[in-house]
């Protein structure tokens, strides 16, 4: 799979957050997952993600959000996401990013598929190629996720994330169709952590 994110260089990612990645990977030291502490890890996401001038969001409301996202989805839904908050931060911290972007990023890693609520699970699941009725689920739900964390103030932060992270280097994804520097950097990052774990994952 470091093959595939090699390649994508200059077309579906930014050299220098796939490059941080690939020599993360490399040198050992993507970390490890413990998916069983998720509900843990969210915890300490609510005492650091919130930035000073927005309202505290309790450490329950949070939590209710993403056990809902959770229980919605199958196990490889909150796997994945635990997943890419770590991945993400792991970047963050090679590239020199401030705490508030790693904040970002944890919290954003596991709220970034929030849109999929709305994919039908057949479209989620399929192994085939997807008709174009199927597909435009897909490509509505990074936007989706966007409007549902805009509409929580506490969370409205995280929502550049959800919606840019489907954009690609070279200009030809969604949904708006950004390119190279245009493409926000919480973005650029999530998109290649959400790429690899989802290509290394038991569906891919």
């Amino acid at each position: 799979m470091i093959e595939v994110i090699e390649r994508s260089v200059g077309t579906e990612f930014g050299s220098e957050v796939a490059k941080t990645y690939l020599s993360l990977e490399r040198g050992g030291d993507v970390p490890g997952y413990d998916v069983t502490s998720f509900r843990h890890k969210i915890l300490r996401v609510a005492e650091h993600v919130l930035l000073d001038e927005v309202s505290p969001l309790s450490s329950d409301q949070l939590l209710g959000i993403v056990s809902n996202l959770i229980d919605a989805k199958d196990p490889y839904t909150g796997g994945h996401s635990c997943r890419v908050a770590v991945l993400a931060v792991a970047v963050a911290n090679q590239l020199g990013l401030d705490e508030h972007m790693k904040a970002t990023l944890w919290a954003g890693g596991y709220l970034h598929d929030l849109g999929k609520l709305g994919v039908p699970l057949r479209a989620l699941a399929k192994k085939s190629k997807l008709i174009e009725e199927e597909f435009a689920y897909i490509r509505a739900h990074p936007s989706d996720g966007a409007e549902i964390l805009e509409s929580i103030p506490t969370l409205q932060h995280l929502t550049t994330g959800a919606r840019y992270r489907h954009e690609r280097w070279e200009g030809s994804g969604y949904p708006e169709g950004l390119s190279g520097g245009h493409i926000p950097m919480v973005a650029q990052t999530m998109a290649v952590c959400d790429a690899y774990d989802a290509m290394t994952s038991r569906r891919a």
